[in-house]
């Protein structure tokens, strides 16, 4: 495929996971001048094998058309050095002049919410939480590393200008999406997107872990005998009716639903987290000139 990627204004959303960038991706998504790959996380520039495939193995997952100015890659592993340290330079030599925005959350949750996310969706899906936070960050460094912001950021001002990202914070997805997307679409010189549109995209949420719990469960009853034979028997509606009015109610799906609640951080664990994390959320306060002192705590 041929494509010219210096026509387009080249964005990255690129983290930091847990922090809303799905929510984000899916808002600018419907924006008449945004195209995004297939997939919101290509991950082309992070992992080998797909960036040995080259770069028009890349181009030909983006379909821009006519109204297109803007090509938008939303995905999170860019914003994992310790584990992809070669995506700033390979974005480098492919769009020097790109653009960044970088969401960030209260580290201690963010890394918390990854625990949960990590243990639910990418490495133990469809099973019931066997390991604390505690236990399981002790081999998945991941989830604590995703939340050194200063770290992550640096390793990209080896290549680009701090001018070039817009830094943001997960609180202002859920309190001000309007404010924030203006301050976006200014960022990557886009059109304003309507205010009726983004009212309609308040409260929106996406790979929550309540509702990747809720479907696990309901996985897990669709596969009894029972489910099956009432399927048979019974309208999608009425199914869902029987759920939500008596076998959500029963003791063996709450007994199933506990399992797949994952047990609470320690108290002492947190505070630990928020002193490692201090020279990060003190870096966060310095570069959006912003006090956060609900990090603290």
């Amino acid at each position: 495929m041929t494509l010219d990627f210096e026509k387009y204004t080249n964005a990255f959303i690129i983290g930091a996971a847990k922090s809303g960038t799905t929510t984000l991706c899916l808002i600018l998504g419907n924006h008449h001048q945004v195209c995004f790959p297939g997939n919101k996380e290509p991950s082309f520039f992070a992992f080998n094998e797909k960036y040995q495939k080259g770069i028009e193995y890349y181009y030909s997952l983006l379909k821009p058309t006519d109204e297109t100015t803007l090509i938008i890659d939303g995905s999170t592993p860019y914003s994992r050095c310790t584990i992809f340290p070669e995506v700033a330079q390979r974005i480098y030599q492919v769009a020097p002049q790109a653009k960044f925005v970088y969401m960030m959350r209260h580290p201690v949750d963010r890394a918390y919410a990854h625990y949960k996310h990590r243990w639910l969706i990418e490495v133990n899906p469809g099973k019931p939480f066997t390991e604390t936070f505690e236990e399981y960050v002790e081999h998945d460094k991941m989830c604590i590393d995703d939340s050194l912001y200063k770290l992550q950021i640096e390793a990209y001002l080896k290549y680009f200008t701090k001018e070039q990202f817009l830094f943001c914070l997960t609180e202002d997805l859920n309190n001000d999406l309007s404010g924030l997307m203006q301050r976006i679409c200014s960022h990557f010189e886009i059109e304003e997107m309507s205010q009726s549109y983004l009212e309609e995209k308040k409260n929106t949420k996406v790979n929550d872990s309540n509702k990747v719990r809720d479907r696990i469960v309901k996985n897990k009853l669709r596969s009894s005998p029972l489910a099956k034979t009432l399927r048979l028997v019974t309208t999608a509606e009425l199914r869902k009716w029987i759920y939500d009015n008596i076998l959500s109610k029963t003791d063996i799906v709450k007994k199933t639903e506990k399992s797949f609640i994952p047990p609470k951080m320690k108290p002492e664990t947190r505070q630990k987290l928020i002193e490692y994390y201090s020279e990060t959320t003190s870096w966060v306060e310095e570069t959006i000139q912003r006090k956060l002192p609900h990090w603290y705590v």
